[in-house]
């Protein structure tokens, strides 16, 4: 499953050709319009129909306009006061109705177009919190990811109202067609002919604007992040300390000026051919014009009708350079949008992780293999680990061993490449059961900027209500007192980028992130390297808590700190994805294998004078 997702995320990438067939480009349209009807079903078809109205107003007018020059230029010299006032009433109504109607759908639009981006960043969020974890680790993924964040965003209302755009547009020209074509219908040849040039180019360009975007996504993922970098709490400390604003801000220039390179070589190829596609349309313009006059002045048109041709073969162009400009805009949204209708349908990691109180006896790795999407070798090495309910087990191993890959595996996080994952002997491939019956403390757990409940709360989502549970994990953490003393008691949020907002020290987000941690109630507790940003003696008080904590359900301990694991019942030493030796404290001390070299070591780190001035 996993391999089909990594595959078809590179496959949606491939091909050097960007663009759809007519189907694909009405389905897309199609996924486009749903969103907007799924976002405001009555406020869409509401603006469909204002649109449509409007859109018959452009040849009713052209028409009294002629009624209005047949009144004053008559064959007789007289003046048809009656014919002129009913005309120029007629267009002053088709007029006021125009502009009204056009102001109701504008701001229809404004809120149609904020609910169906909301709606579409929804359905992006919810494909990326679906999507397998090992897809995070493969860049083509991560472009994805941003390709359909700014379909989502930026183009998903847009190409909804384009499209509509382009209907009300065609309606037009249709109307203002009829009306030429009652006039002098052997103009409309010509006018086509005057467009097309200008049609052909405005696609093109819209497809070369869809591959410059792509080739610059990686790119712009950079600039975001050089720019985070300098604005961003967490990193202002290190920006200062090491006076970072200079280096980073010319990599940010050098970035944008790749950018903006890519956008100058790009405007400057459609830049000509524009501007001989416009004149080619000019010249038959005018060649249109002098014909007419030339029918007029041999007596085949009257004045009032070749007047009112010139006028609408005019606005004909007009509005077949409109629909050029219409379509053409198109055609970007369209390719993006297409990549976001493909993107939320890369199939989601089985399951969900629901809490459940079922738990197992013994649960198993058996010949576990992992490979991530761009590595060449594995990071594990057919492992096989034991977890018997109720015991702490210990996972110890240089950084880069392969220790946090491994219980992301355990707990349902990562499917193996290869091997099995045994519940109590027997084959698991559902990993939303191992999520629902685990939890998990990583060394980078999230310090979310929400209120102190809140990310405690997000440890058992059904329970982020439960102010009575939460309080009880806090307490039972020893986060209660810190977060009751807060301004807004459980209320303040954690971050002082709100206002009213505070920060926590490193010790109390800790306990925050235990609290999580508690609430979510699991039989299998994995604690990857809680402590790693704590001193030797907080960390050896974290972890008495942590053995009353969990006392009776199975912990996975996991450190590069061996003093710690001395009291785990089973000790598993992971060297480079394979395990090299395994047993208790005591035994592997007797073995005098690595385990006993590295513990050693580390106890002599804190033993020698020197170190310890």
């Amino acid at each position: 499953m996993v391999d089909d997702q990594v595959r078809l995320v590179k496959a949606l990438y491939s091909g050097p050709e960007h663009r759809l067939p007519l189907v694909e480009t009405v389905g897309v349209v199609g996924f486009a319009w749903g969103l907007a009807l799924q976002a405001d079903r009555a406020r869409f078809v509401l603006v469909i129909v204002l649109q449509l109205v409007q859109s018959l107003g452009l040849g009713a007018g052209l028409l009294a306009l002629r009624s209005v020059l047949g009144g004053v230029v008559s064959t007789n010299g007289a003046l048809h006061l009656s014919t002129v006032a009913s005309g120029l009433i007629t267009i002053a109504l088709i007029s006021l109705g125009s502009t009204t109607i056009g102001l109701m759908s504008s701001t229809l639009r404004q809120v149609l177009d904020l609910k169906t981006s909301a709606l579409a960043s929804d359905r992006v969020a919810q494909a990326v919190t679906a999507a397998d974890l090992r897809m995070f680790d493969d860049s083509a993924f991560h472009d994805r990811v941003d390709q359909a964040v700014w379909a989502a965003r930026d183009y998903a209302a847009h190409l909804t109202t384009l499209t509509i755009m382009v209907a009300t547009t065609v309606l037009r020209l249709l109307g203002v067609i009829a009306a030429v074509a009652l006039m002098a219908w052997w103009l409309l040849p010509m006018l086509l002919i005057a467009a097309a040039p200008a049609i052909q180019v405005a696609v093109q360009r819209q497809r070369g604007d869809f591959s410059m975007r792509l080739e610059l996504m990686e790119n712009r993922r950079m600039l975001e992040y050089l720019l985070r970098l300098l604005t961003d709490r967490d990193t202002a400390k290190e920006v200062r300390a090491f006076d970072l604003a200079d280096p980073l801000r010319q990599r940010m220039a050098a970035r944008y000026a790749i950018a903006i390179d890519t956008e100058r070589r790009f405007t400057r190829t459609f830049l000509w051919r524009e501007i001989r596609a416009r004149l080619f349309g000019a010249l038959v313009l005018v060649g249109l014009v002098a014909a007419v006059l030339a029918l007029a002045d041999t007596g085949h048109l009257n004045s009032a009708t070749a007047i009112t041709t010139l006028g609408g073969a005019y606005l004909l162009y007009g509005q077949l350079n409109a629909l050029t400009g219409a379509s053409g805009a198109v055609g970007s949204p369209v390719l993006f949008v297409g990549a976001l209708r493909s993107f939320i349908r890369i199939p989601s990691a089985p399951g969900r992780s629901v809490p459940t109180e079922s738990s197992f006896t013994t649960l198993t790795a058996d010949h576990i293999t992992f490979t991530y999407p761009a590595a060449d070798t594995p990071v594990l090495h057919d492992v096989c680990i034991e977890l018997p309910a109720g015991q702490v087990i210990a996972l110890v191993g240089e950084n880069g061993s392969g220790k946090t890959t491994l219980a992301k595996i355990l707990t349902g996080l990562y499917q193996p490449s290869a091997g099995t994952l045994l519940w109590d002997g027997e084959p698991i491939d559902d990993t939303a059961r191992l999520r629902a019956v685990s939890t998990v403390l990583f060394q980078d757990f999230v310090r979310y900027k929400l209120t102190g409940a809140e990310n405690i709360g997000l440890g058992r989502p059904d329970r982020l209500d439960n102010q009575q549970a939460i309080r009880e994990a806090a307490t039972t953490a020893g986060a209660h007192e810190f977060l009751a003393a807060l301004p807004k008691s459980y209320q303040t949020i954690l971050s002082t980028e709100f206002s009213d907002g505070v920060d926590l020290s490193t010790g109390q987000w800790q306990r925050v992130a235990l609290a999580r941690a508690y609430l979510r109630d699991a039989p299998l507790v994995v604690l990857d390297e809680p402590t790693a940003a704590l001193d030797p003696k907080a960390e050896a008080d974290l972890f008495t808590h942590i053995r009353g904590l969990y006392a009776g359900r199975t912990v996975l301990l996991i450190t590069h700190r061996f003093a710690t694991v001395r009291h785990a019942d089973q000790i598993h030493v992971l060297d480079h994805g394979r395990i090299t030796e395994h047993g208790t404290h005591s035994e592997l001390l007797a073995h005098e294998g690595a385990y006993a070299d590295l513990f050693r070591t580390q106890a002599a780190a804190y033993l020698d004078p020197a170190v310890n001035q």
